[in-house]
């Protein structure tokens, strides 16, 4: 069952084909909604987006990591996080 695709669900309305997360990439996609959802109490820039992410926890695909790595990406660009420059 490894190279099998599976349906990553965006929406309701939308079905679209994507290749499952395992092993290490699934649990490193699982961890990390955690410790954005406690991040995004006080980031409500990304609260949404979070929430969208969490929804993938339980079937993380290839889509939803790229939208995880979009996030991190977004947030190390602005000035609330802490590797940017004052």
């Amino acid at each position: 069952m490894a190279g099998e695709n599976v349906v990553c669900l965006t929406s309701p309305e939308k079905d679209l084909e994507a290749e499952r997360l395992v092993g290490e990439s699934a649990a490193l996609f699982t961890s990390a909604p955690g410790l954005i959802l406690h991040i995004s109490q006080d980031r409500p820039d990304i609260q949404f987006s979070t929430k969208v992410l969490a929804t993938y926890m339980a079937h993380p695909c290839v889509k939803a990591m790229a939208a995880l790595n979009h996030l991190v990406l977004y947030w190390d660009g602005t000035c609330w996080s802490p590797t940017a420059e004052v």
